[in-house]
């Protein structure tokens, strides 16, 4: 037990002495007492009570009597050059009245047991002022600690502030006056109790409502409601409606309703979550270190991109999905495609987070090294949203390897670090490339940015690669009142110095798992086909050694076909992972030569060549030359049915057969003697009028029988 001069205790039960906050005034150790004074914020006039020793000892043992605190007013707080010169010497003033009583080392323990004091009596006298003057400047010496500011006067709690006042008949505030003194104008009225009630009632039916109306509606349907008996009296009478004007209506609704109160109450609780709440925490509270939760969200590009094999076709805005580390900042995977957010698209940056990123960026012309990003582990949890991950698949496929978290509906500030990420992400790079979107609305007038698309998907996500790499490079200055290990190594507050530092000192919460296991439960399913082309899956041919080992494809070829189930990404199509037994695991397999054209394409650039291939056989499949052909064929075999109908009958079925051999001879002769009389017409032709170019007609057989005869070789 410590008492000390101008401490504060709360007696409760203790005998002689009234409950309440007492402040120790003065010890008398010749006595075993202490003089008390007991703390209340009325103006009343109290007197100081001995409490004995013994007495408070017993009183504290038995939590009698108990520590306390007791508030200064704000005015007693300001430091002695803050105070204004005039309240400085109106302090003095009162100080100077008391100071002789105060120098009495027997003042307080004769005040404290006697009705009456004398030298209270002679000061007032001495210093002509009245004895309840120097009482109540000792008992705001006492109440505010014994100092000499506790006699600051309180001139700033004066006057009345924040206080309602009863109104009058008078009508307060500023006349209102005519310019010119001839039209009448209307005073107004002084607001009373019950019109406060009306304006309040108002304000809560018309205004504190999530209709987003504004005050003046709000003040004309309450004028209209509420005053509706004024109004009419006043049309009657000519005269002006006692009604408040909107200037005490505003005044009103401040004084009777809180700010925090009006926009709860004007907000949807989702939007007043997310946007008006106060930011008292931080972001990453539950989460201090890497690896401890992840988290992953798409948007929709500012960006249009086109068709790969034809840069004017536009193909739309891709959509873009980030997993990011809340402790360090850090990107840990990105996924772009065509690919509605859903959990198709969303399992692919998961597995993007899960591996190494050196392949995927030589993928899209990017060289770097493992250590530029160091990002293929897994977290203890991941939060999502509900719309792509609370279905059956993720609780079964993404649980398995860490826990799953979902996030309110409508609550993205839940996920605060991703989506700032995105803005970072469009405004650094998305909204300087031709095509952007600048996520606003079009203006009228102004060029379409689908029709100035330029980009495939591919430098897109080139470009992304590039910002993320430079993001987790880049400087951020809350990581260092986030973690002592950056200025205790002397790092630079970047995400990937902050990831690495604590995977240094093994203060994180991230494991790694095998990449053929994180693709086996995360890659979506489908089924191969091994033919005597190789193993097909979506038009494309792969192959592996076990495949060319055993002569698969032989086999297929002269037994048949047959499925095998498989592991397909979306982001890579020069790789399968293939389940070749069915007790086995999976085998990554290859794209052959032949399908060298789908080489390395995302999905939406194969499912473009598919759809391409598609529509040019549903637009060349008939064609008028077919119809006209077909038209053709019929009436060709109309005519050869009428013409073999209206030859000769042959007596016999077999006369149709003897003699074809001849018949066959006798055919190409003839075919023969038209082709050359044909050619020799048009020969001749050309020297119609010269004379020694005629022949006779036995003359011309003679020659078309010597073209038909073989020329013998002559015997040496």
């Amino acid at each position: 037990m410590n008492v000390s001069i101008d401490s504060v205790w709360d007696f409760k039960s203790v005998d002689g002495i009234p409950d309440g906050l007492y402040r120790v005034l003065k010890f008398y150790s010749e006595f075993d007492e202490f003089v008390i004074f007991k703390l209340v914020d009325d103006k009343s006039i109290s007197r100081p009570l001995l409490c004995g020793l013994e007495l408070f000892q017993s009183a504290y043992k038995d939590k009698r009597a108990t520590e306390g605190t007791y508030a200064l007013p704000g005015y007693l707080l300001l430091s002695d050059t803050d105070i204004p010169e005039k309240h400085k010497k109106k302090r003095d003033e009162r100080f100077f009245l008391v100071k002789p009583l105060l120098d009495d080392s027997f003042f307080y323990y004769e005040i404290s047991e006697k009705n009456r004091i004398k030298s209270i009596s002679q000061r007032a006298k001495d210093a002509e002022v009245s004895v309840q003057t120097l009482y109540r400047i000792l008992n705001d010496y006492w109440r505010y600690g014994q100092d000499v500011s506790s006699l600051t006067p309180a001139f700033k709690e004066q006057g009345g502030k924040g206080k309602s006042r009863v109104a009058g008949d008078k009508k307060r505030g500023a006349p209102v006056q005519s310019r010119t003194g001839v039209v009448e104008l209307d005073e107004g009225i002084n607001i009373t109790e019950e019109d406060k009630e009306k304006i309040r009632k108002g304000i809560e039916k018309y205004y504190l409502n999530k209709s987003s109306v504004k005050i003046p509606k709000a003040y004309k349907d309450t004028i209209l409601e509420f005053y509706a008996t004024e109004i009419t009296e006043a049309e009657i009478n000519g005269t002006f409606a006692k009604t408040p004007n909107i200037r005490q209506f505003r005044y009103w609704k401040k004084q009777l309703t809180g700010k925090d109160e009006e926009v709860k109450k004007r907000n949807t609780k989702s939007y007043y979550l997310k946007n008006k709440r106060a930011l008292l925490s931080n972001a990453v509270r539950d989460a201090q270190i890497p690896g401890e939760c992840f988290e992953i969200d798409a948007t929709v590009a500012d960006v249009h991109v086109v068709s790969k094999f034809n840069r004017n076709k536009c193909l739309g805005r891709p959509v873009i999905y980030l997993v990011i580390d809340k402790a360090s900042r850090m990107i840990a995977g990105v996924h772009v495609s065509m690919e509605y957010a859903s959990w198709k698209a969303g399992r692919q940056a998961l597995i993007n987070s899960f591996t190494k990123k050196k392949s995927y960026c030589e993928k899209y012309g990017i060289n770097i090294s493992d250590s530029e990003w160091p990002c293929f582990h897994i977290p203890r949890r991941i939060l999502c949203d509900r719309g792509e991950m609370i279905c059956k698949d993720p609780e079964e496929l993404v649980v398995p390897l860490m826990q799953l978290d979902i996030a309110a509906p409508y609550r993205a500030d839940m996920k605060g670090i991703v989506e700032r990420r995105f803005k970072i992400l469009n405004d650094e790079l998305l909204h300087n490339l031709v095509g952007t979107t600048k996520g606003t609305h079009r203006i009228r007038g102004e060029e379409d940015p689908r029709a100035r698309a330029r980009y495939t998907i591919d430098e897109v996500t080139k470009k992304i690669i590039k910002e993320v790499l430079r993001h987790n490079r880049s400087i951020f200055k809350k990581l260092l009142t986030e973690s002592p290990l950056l200025i205790e190594n002397d790092l630079a507050p970047t995400p990937i110095n902050t990831w690495n530092i604590h995977l240094r000192k093994h203060r994180h919460s991230l494991k790694v798992a095998d990449e053929e296991e994180v693709r086996a439960k995360l890659l979506p399913a489908v089924e191969a086909s091994v033919t005597g082309e190789g193993i097909s899956y979506s038009g494309m041919y792969y192959s592996c050694k076990k495949m060319e080992e055993e002569n698969w494809a032989s086999i297929a070829r002269s037994s048949g076909w047959w499925r095998l189930e498989a592991r397909a990404d979306r982001d890579n199509s020069s790789f399968l992972y293939v389940r070749l037994s069915s007790n086995g695991g999976f085998t990554k397999c290859y794209l052959l030569s032949k399908s060298n054209m789908l080489r390395d394409l995302s999905t939406a650039d194969i499912d473009y060549v598919h759809d391409y291939k598609q529509q040019k056989e549903q637009l060349n499949q008939f064609t008028t030359a077919d119809v006209n052909d077909h038209r053709e064929n019929k009436e060709d075999e109309r005519r050869a049915i009428r013409e073999q109908k209206a030859a000769p009958k042959n007596p016999k079925k077999s006369d149709k057969i003897i003699g074809m051999k001849e018949r066959r001879q006798e055919a190409i002769n003839l075919e023969r003697m038209e082709r050359n009389a044909s050619e020799s017409m048009t020969s001749s032709c050309e020297n119609a009028e010269s004379e020694n170019s005629r022949v006779s007609p036995s003359q011309a057989a003679e020659n078309d029988l010597n073209i038909f005869s073989r020329r013998r070789r002559n015997k040496t």
